[in-house]
């Protein structure tokens, strides 16, 4: 009896009630594993730098802010965190802090996505998927990508 409430438990923290599937954020997170696996990766997805302050995150009708920022970082070595800033016009500013940082747009929505490589450069990488959303970056998906 007691797996089965936790089947229950486990089934109602992925799955949407009335539509018998995965939950949107389940379905986003398998799409985005199969995507880290295409020779092209998640990089295909990679948003145009102008296109960062033309997404309407708050449903107001106006573009929201979005700023990515990697300070004392060079092209070999990153010394700090990368910062996300995203201020909807109608929702609290917030950050999100987190390494390597790219903005990737999927389905008109950005992503932001964080990496991490193995000190010898060498994969796997580790990539963690944020939904930027009027209410806050919420992690949607870790994705661990080997041979790049």
């Amino acid at each position: 009896m007691k797996w089965c409430a936790f089947f229950i438990l486990a089934c109602s923290a992925v799955c949407d009630e009335g539509t018998g599937g995965l939950s949107s954020d389940a379905r986003l997170c398998s799409n985005f594993r199969d995507i880290a696996h295409e020779e092209t990766g998640l990089e295909r997805l990679l948003t145009d730098p102008a296109r960062l302050n033309q997404f309407d995150l708050d449903g107001d009708g106006k573009s929201d802010a979005i700023v990515v920022s990697c300070p004392g970082s060079s092209p070999t070595e990153q010394a700090d965190a990368c910062i996300t800033e995203v201020n909807p016009t109608r929702a609290k500013p917030y950050s999100l802090e987190a390494w390597r940082v790219f903005i990737i747009e999927y389905r008109g929505e950005p992503f932001a996505v964080a990496s991490t490589r193995w000190r010898n450069g060498k994969s796997p990488s580790f990539r963690q998927i944020y939904a930027l959303r009027s209410s806050g970056a919420q992690l949607i998906c870790n994705v661990k990508v080997t041979g790049k």
